[in-house]
């Protein structure tokens, strides 16, 4: 996971730090201090298109899934 802070590309998010911690339950969590997008994420962006019953257009498909594999090579 501390490789994780180390990643560097124009289209993942930085996470800046992490640190484990403890729920209310007292049960382990693994949290991340990340890089804020006012707009939120992908899947923000997704649940909200589905809420309005709406469709993303196929080059704006296109382009997400660009940005995602130009993000994993």
């Amino acid at each position: 996971m501390l490789a994780l802070k180390h990643v560097r590309h124009k289209n993942i998010v930085h996470i800046h730090d992490m640190f484990i911690g403890k729920t209310t339950d007292n049960d382990v969590s693994l949290n991340y201090v990340m890089q804020y997008y006012k707009n939120g994420d992908l899947e923000k962006y997704w649940k909200a298109k589905n809420r309005k019953k709406s469709k993303f257009s196929e080059a704006k498909i296109v382009d997400y899934l660009l940005q995602i594999s130009s993000a994993l090579t």
